[in-house]
């Protein structure tokens, strides 16, 4: 017994010896390299939990929008790893990868997302858009620019300040009807339309800030609901914006559509859940909005809804328009 004790402490100190040699050995530069790669697991892994989390705990909401990206790194990971011969690391890297798409993947599946048309389904085209102007966005030609270029009918604007009066009576030639939410210094939403429109509601009370419209669209009516929804930073703040929208906009009739800055991706658990309780399908899976910056690889949290009775014929992005957020433009049929 004793020789065994013997045996497995001698066993016990060559392994620790050698350990300690191999660390000694170590270079600077091979243990910032490790600490670098340990901190970038940590960080996928954390996120990634937050986000499959955050169907809980609202206060983590930001995480849920950025699990398609996550994903993105995780792939990259795993690639790295597969080079660099590291079967830990990829096998790792791997298993955040199949979270993250997973997650990605069953809320998709689980929202309604909207079916391009390939001719129009009724008479009555029409292009709409929406834009988050950015509150400080003085450049009101790049506005100008882009409205002439791409010439939406209906034009939804976020983030409206007092300085921008000015640009919507430069606007009034082509877009001669006009509703501002106004009654509320953060509400700063605004309906302009070529056609004749007729302000039905004006929401600054409670949870979310939204104006309601009817467009009268040749003989027929199309309903506007445009909104603004906070960030998903503050707590249940944004889950308590969604209940309170998928209440009103399940109470919208046929023929209307929901649009505006939602600060969410429809990955996102609270996004994913509105379409999927308020009767609307989405427009916009992967066309990215914000930042302007990242083109293709930002995160697409501008959105247009469409209830029944509105069909989709296309749906884009438009950049240079002043602001941190592109444009988002859809056609859309009325039957």
């Amino acid at each position: 017994m004793e020789f065994l004790r013997g045996k497995l402490a001698a066993a016990a100190a060559f392994f620790v010896n050698g350990l300690e040699r191999r660390w000694a050995e170590r270079s600077a530069g091979r243990l910032v390299r490790d600490l670098a790669v340990l901190a970038l697991f940590g960080a996928l892994a954390v996120a990634s939990g937050a986000g499959v989390a955050s169907a809980r705990i609202p206060a983590l909401e930001v995480f849920g929008s950025l699990q398609a990206h996550l994903a993105v790194a995780a792939m990259a990971v795993v690639l790295g790893s597969l080079i660099a011969r590291s079967k830990a690391c990829a096998s790792v890297a791997a298993v955040v990868l199949a979270v993250n798409l997973g997650v990605v993947g069953f809320r998709v599946l689980s929202a309604d997302t909207c079916t391009v048309q390939m001719a129009a389904s009724g008479k009555r085209i029409v292009r709409v858009m929406t834009l988050n102007i950015r509150g400080e966005n003085n450049d009101f030609a790049a506005v100008e620019r882009v409205l002439a270029q791409h010439h939406p009918d209906i034009l939804l604007l976020e983030e409206l300040r007092p300085q921008h009066a000015a640009l919507l009576r430069r606007l009034r030639a082509t877009y001669p009807n006009q509703a501002v939410c106004d009654v509320h210094p953060d509400c700063g939403i605004g309906v302009l339309s070529k056609y004749r429109i007729d302000p039905q509601r004006t929401i600054s009370e409670g949870p979310i800030m939204a104006l309601e419209v009817r467009a009268m669209v040749e003989d027929h009516e199309l309903v506007v609901f445009a909104t603004h929804m906070r960030r998903p930073f503050a707590g249940r703040g944004q889950s308590d914006q969604f209940e309170a929208l998928t209440a009103e906009v399940a109470a919208l009739p046929v023929n209307s559509l929901v649009a505006g800055d939602f600060n969410s991706a429809l990955w996102s658990a609270n996004l994913s859940r509105y379409v999927k309780r308020a009767g609307v399908c989405a427009s916009n899976l992967t066309h990215a909005t914000w930042p302007e910056w990242l083109g293709p690889f930002g995160v697409p949290i501008d959105h247009i809804f469409l209830k029944r009775g509105v069909s989709l014929l296309s749906i884009a992005t438009v950049s240079g328009t002043g602001s941190d957020h592109k444009a988002l433009l859809a056609t859309v049929s009325i039957l």
